[in-house]
């Protein structure tokens, strides 16, 4: 056997299923693209059982071609769940789907790039449950929406298109996740998806949406009783619109807002009520604007956060240090101090990820007094915190890399920022709404 493998492919077959499951999506086709003894390991089960969610996007700057890309599908067949396209702009993008259509049977997720008509390809995938489409062609026709319609198994759906603003989505009555682009959603077509939508537990309105009154906020809060996360703009609602009604549904618990300025009091106010009730708030993102030391001080009395994003004009440690169950912060302070940041990373408890931007007063002093504190953090936290930190002070070709990559199992320290939060990402668990 040995004298049909090349001599210097010549190792365990195992340890070539090791290798394959090291490698991503590019590498692991080059390399079993070198000779047929490695193809013949690459079409093994365990192999083939890596290939579940295939992400062309991933590897953008080295890409398959379609021909690799056809072969791929038809030797990954029914391990397939999952399929990302490059999303960038090629005429063939939609003949993936034909491909799909032909060898993944249990294909369950979507996200593919639609130069054209999407209602004949949409046709071809019934089964799908989770779509997100980028449009190319703009508005969305009527034959498209009914194209939706007929995935009688979809649940989540993200539609990116620029002239689309939700209109007759409201059909598609079986969602549980909803996104509608940048833009939004016009009001109206908001208020007919809240009323029709009885198991939306995710929706982001889109942080452009004109025309919200207190009444859409109102509905929301009436109509959407299983809704977990919800995501919505207050740049362009008039100052009277009372947005704080969304504190009213019982299963919210994650809160992305894109902000200008301060916020309405009432608004934090009953976000902190809502810290004794059965279903608390866990997340608030607030992007977009600093938000002024007295409300700081509101949004700190949060004490159910599990993740915080929020920039601040003055610095607020003493009030941040209420957050006691915080695992995710990420935070605009840019006058805090190296031992401030010492102080966060030692008192609370719960920290695992410290995200720090415009932080211009941290210097390399800062981590070398993490470095010193190693055995401290260890013995007190018990687990590894993670801390990110952009636009510092920090020389870091005067660091201690090695010393660093040594400790990486206590302590990570990242020269870059953290662009997405955590916990409204995550997926939603089966079953959460009933």
């Amino acid at each position: 056997m040995d004298d049909l493998i090349p001599k210097p492919y010549q190792i365990d077959e195992n340890c070539w299923i090791q290798i394959f499951q090291y490698l991503n999506l590019r590498d692991k086709w080059s390399l079993a693209s070198t000779n047929d003894y490695l193809m013949n390991i690459f079409k093994t089960p365990t192999v083939l059982q890596g290939l579940t969610h295939i992400d062309l996007s991933s590897i953008s700057n080295n890409p398959l071609t379609d021909h690799e890309i056809h072969r791929l599908l038809c030797l990954a067949n029914k391990y397939v769940i999952s399929f990302t396209g490059s999303m960038a702009f090629k005429d063939n993008s939609e003949q993936h789907v034909w491909l799909l259509r032909d060898y993944c049977p249990n294909l369950r997720k979507l996200k593919l790039l639609f130069i054209r008509d999407m209602s004949k390809t949409l046709k071809d995938l019934p089964n799908i449950e989770e779509l997100h489409a980028r449009l190319h062609f703009g508005k969305l026709s009527i034959e498209n929406r009914r194209a939706l319609e007929h995935l009688r198994n979809l649940k989540r759906l993200t539609l990116e298109a620029s002239n689309y603003f939700g209109d007759e989505l409201c059909r598609l009555s079986r969602l549980e996740y909803l996104e509608i682009g940048s833009h939004g959603f016009d009001a109206a077509a908001l208020t007919e998806c809240c009323i029709t939508m009885g198991d939306l537990r995710h929706l982001n309105m889109g942080h452009k949406i004109e025309g919200l009154s207190t009444d859409h906020f109102i509905t929301i809060a009436e109509e959407c009783a299983q809704l977990e996360r919800l995501a919505f703009g207050i740049r362009n609602l008039d100052t009277n619109v009372e947005y704080e009604f969304v504190c009213r549904l019982p299963k919210l618990q994650h809160l992305f807002v894109w902000i200008n300025g301060a916020v309405r009091p009432e608004f934090l106010v009953g976000l902190i009520n809502k810290v004794a009730q059965p279903k608390p708030i866990e997340s608030l993102i607030l992007v977009g604007s600093r938000l002024p030391l007295e409300q700081v001080n509101l949004v700190c009395q949060i004490t159910s956060l599990k993740e915080l994003d929020i920039s601040c004009e003055a610095t607020a440690i003493q009030d941040l240090l209420n957050l006691r169950n915080v695992k995710y912060l990420h935070l605009t302070m840019p006058e805090i101090t190296n031992d401030q940041l010492k102080e966060l990373i030692l008192n609370l408890p719960q920290l695992i990820l410290l995200n720090v931007r415009s932080c211009r007063l941290i210097t390399e002093q800062f981590v070398a007094s993490i470095l010193e504190l190693l055995p401290h953090i260890e013995n007190r936290m018990r687990k590894k915190i993670k801390i990110h930190l952009k636009g510092s002070d920090i020389n870091w070709s005067q660091i201690d890399h090695k010393l660093l990559q040594r400790k990486k199992a206590v302590v990570e320290i990242i020269n870059e920022t953290l662009e997405e939060p955590i916990l409204i990402r995550q997926e939603l668990t089966m079953n959460q709404s009933n």
